[in-house]
């Protein structure tokens, strides 16, 4: 099989699919892997390091998609990328659709069969291409938060952990998934006072069996007005796999936060959890709405591209591989491995989350 990588465009965006020892090991298959020049440069892999793995490197991503019968990249195709789909192409990746209708329309119209890492289901019931992402993500949510609740970036001027002589911050954080759980993990270890609200019983067991020392609450309004207003830093962690994030933080209950307190809200690249949420960038990561300061940037993990490749490549070679082996990308709503990820297919929408999306 033919198996693109282009250079990722997302701004500031540093990851690569695949690390070159991930590529030596399709090439030695007997695939060929084509690599957009300077791919990797970013994550710390040059164009020797694939070229030592049997790869060829192509000076655009126009002849990477040209080339290719699967492509991979690590965040969504943007709009410049659009014009490179045809409908033999079978495309692999961090899509979230559901909040992204242009993209949507443009793989219907090309018919391009698309496939989402954040929907992948394996046997064991977990989300193995996103888990990674999801723990990165979660920690650095921390690290940032603690960034921007510095004085000298116009926050409350507070310190997440206590001294012997003053008091922990407050974090709470919505959404007891993965990246609830790595962000509360750092939260946690610096000794913050950590709250968390979580709707299903199955993972409130989990957080009280792992976490005693850890106040967990089911999110009604009420008590998520009440939780951020006494919050320093809080992080929208709250994610449905495939489908938009629901609207769990309205715009009164961020008004009613402190004055220079800090959301991140890692959901985001799913709409956001909150009413006040808008995209940004790693270029332009901030704004502020009710003088809280939000920092809503969709591909957090990019800020360590090295660990988040590695971490990435690790779990989606398999795949790849699986893909790769098929010899052909037909029939792939009926495979037990990919059918939880296919979104699109021959102009038709396949995903029921995002059927509901965009259909209903």
């Amino acid at each position: 099989m033919r198996i693109g990588i282009p250079k990722e465009i997302k701004d500031h965006e540093t990851r690569i699919a695949l690390t070159p020892q991930a590529v030596g090991q399709l090439t030695k298959k007997g695939h060929e892997v084509w690599i957009e020049k300077k791919a990797g440069v970013m994550a710390g892999f040059t164009d020797s390091d694939y070229q030592k793995s049997g790869a060829k490197i192509v000076h655009s991503a126009q002849k990477v998609y040209q080339r290719s019968d699967l492509v991979l990249k690590v965040k969504e195709p943007l709009a410049s990328e659009y014009q490179y789909f045809h409908k033999n192409l079978t495309l692999f990746c961090f899509l979230h659709l559901a909040a992204n209708a242009p993209l949507t329309r443009a793989l219907l119209k090309n018919k391009v069969t698309a496939l989402s890492f954040e929907t992948l289901i394996d046997a064991q019931n977990r989300l193995p291409l996103l888990q990674p992402m999801s723990e990165i993500a979660g920690r650095l949510s921390i690290s940032i938060g603690m960034n921007y609740l510095r004085s000298d970036f116009g926050g409350r001027g507070v310190l997440l952990s206590p001294t012997s002589f003053s008091p922990e911050a407050q974090v709470v954080i919505v959404g007891g998934g993965n990246v609830g759980r790595a962000a509360a993990e750092i939260a946690v270890g610096l000794r913050a006072t950590v709250e968390v609200l979580e709707e299903f019983p199955e993972y409130i067991k989990v957080w009280r069996k792992k976490y005693p020392q850890i106040e967990i609450k089911k999110p009604s309004p009420a008590v998520l007005k009440k939780s951020l207003s006494r919050a320093d830093l809080v992080v929208g962690a709250a994610a449905i796999p495939g489908a938009r994030t629901p609207k769990l933080i309205s715009s009164e209950m961020i008004q009613g936060m402190k004055a220079n307190a800090v959301f991140v809200d890692v959901a985001v690249d799913q709409g956001g959890s909150s009413e006040t949420t808008q995209p940004t960038t790693l270029s332009q990561p901030v704004y502020r709405k009710f003088n809280v300061i939000h920092y809503a940037v969709a591909n957090i993990p990019a800020l360590v591209g090295n660990t988040a490749t590695v971490a990435l490549s690790k779990v989606l070679l398999p795949y790849v591989s699986q893909l790769a082996k098929r010899g052909y990308l037909s029939g792939l709503d009926e495979d037990k491995n990919f059918a939880s990820s296919l979104q699109v297919s021959r102009g038709e929408i396949i995903y029921p989350r995002l059927v509901e999306a965009y259909l209903k």
